[in-house]
């Protein structure tokens, strides 16, 4: 491996470590709900305005950063956006002003997070055209493992120096390495008019068909919607089953371990196997494992809901039935997540497969769309499932209904893939 090629991966690593902070926002939602007296869910909206621009802005900016702008060029663009939020959510903070915090928190580094998430990858297939998946995973794994990372940087600085102050600390860290992290992705590596993004100008280059991309952004939006409405409350699950608030946090930051390492796992694995193997495999994997944690919750709780007032210790019925469904469901939300980053990592070398490498940017970011749309949708809807359940006349928890809810997500995602398994490669026009 050539050094170019090593410290383009160090670059591309480091950029997805400082931009997949927004994965430790759940350390910054007990403070910003003192400091500004608002609900939990309020708070959590912010996440969701995040990734709602993130995957809007990879999808409407991916064509001009493709044509127009070096990788570079394009990670100093996204600090520039990561930099205004930050700065947005400080001022924020000292107005307690909860729509300033969804414009800096949520709207600019959503859009910061969008342009550093697809800087790299385009990069990193044309310098690994051998083993594309290795490529793309290595950078996207830097996404993955970095709530592992930042999320205990944020709560100590937060504790130590108060909510603005270490806000402004982290986030200035961040740029810094992020402006760091551009000198190692160079310049230009093709000319910039070679993209196209129409559909149907680029099914009549490609000779792939329009439906195909369409049965992509479904493939990563359902994948999506369950992995991110259980990392939305995977926390309160763990403590609904009887595990201890300490224990939760950690196992939380286990599955950040298990998100990254699953994406560089995923598309290794995928260069040998073929991506659509891969993705066929995880996606059987996933379902087996939301069944696996519906199991695991109904032993835990014995199938009956929690009031929300109240507390659970030991377990909900406690005994050796419930202790290794706390187990169980703390072993399936770790394997899930490992499912839900190597969904991430496949898809760009999988584009690439079947586009050629010239596309990728432009319709990865696209595709990416389908990130935001989840990340409103998948936690949303599994909230509402789990806070509505009535019966007695008390307010109650319940996860079961979104469980089931996820699992028929994931078993609709295995008609997406079959679907896919018969689609051509491209003919790309340029050289492979």
């Amino acid at each position: 491996m050539t050094r170019q090629r090593i410290f383009t991966i160090f670059s591309a690593v480091l950029l997805h470590l400082c931009i997949g902070s927004i994965y430790a926002f759940s350390v910054l939602t007990k403070p910003l709900q003192t400091h500004f007296d608002i609900r939990q869910s309020t708070v959590s909206g912010v996440f969701s305005i995040a990734i709602l621009f993130l995957g809007f802005s990879a999808a409407f900016l991916g064509k001009f950063l493709g044509r127009h702008m070096a990788p570079s060029g394009s990670a100093r663009l996204s600090a520039f956006f990561m930099l205004a939020g930050y700065a947005t959510t400080v001022g924020a903070v000292a107005l307690k002003s909860v729509p300033l915090l969804y414009l800096g928190f949520g709207a600019l580094q959503g859009i910061g997070l969008g342009v550093g998430y697809i800087t790299p990858v385009a990069k990193l297939i044309f310098l690994f055209p051998e083993n594309k998946g290795f490529a793309t995973g290595a950078a996207i794994t830097g996404f993955g493992f970095s709530a592992l990372l930042t999320g205990p940087l944020l709560e100590k600085l937060v504790r130590e120096f108060g909510l603005a102050q270490g806000i402004a600390l982290a986030g200035g860290a961040f740029v810094a390495l992020m402006l760091a992290a551009s000198f190692g992705l160079g310049g230009h590596y093709r000319r910039p008019d070679e993209g196209t993004l129409h559909l149907r100008e680029l099914a009549e280059e490609t000779h792939v068909p329009r439906a195909t991309f369409w049965l992509l952004w479904t493939l990563l939006f359902l994948n999506i919607s369950v992995g991110i409405a259980l990392l939305a409350n995977a926390s309160p699950l763990f403590q609904h089953t009887g595990v201890s608030a300490e224990r939760a946090a950690w196992l939380v930051g286990v599955m950040g371990l298990a998100n990254g390492t699953g994406r560089m796992l995923w598309a290794t694995l995928s260069d040998k196997t073929g991506r659509w193997r891969a993705y066929a495999a995880l996606l059987a994997l996933t379902v087996a494992i939301l069944g696996a944690l519906l199991y695991g919750y109904e032993a835990a709780t014995g199938g009956a809901a929690v009031s929300v007032a109240g507390s659970v210790n030991g377990g909900v019925n406690g005994g050796a039935g419930a202790g290794f469904g706390v187990w169980l469901v703390a072993g399936a939300s770790i394997a899930l997540m490992a499912c839900y980053g190597g969904g991430f990592s496949l898809m760009p070398a999988y584009i690439a497969d079947i586009y050629g490498k010239k596309h990728v940017t432009e319709i990865h970011g696209k595709v990416l769309s389908a990130w935001g749309c989840a990340g409103i949708f998948g936690p949303v809807l599994a909230g509402w499932l789990i806070h509505n359940d009535t019966a007695g006349g008390a307010a109650k928890d319940n996860y079961a209904p979104a469980f089931v809810f996820l699992l028929a997500l994931a078993a609709a995602n295995l008609v997406v893939i079959w679907r896919l398994r018969k689609k051509p490669p491209a003919t790309p026009l340029s050289p492979a």
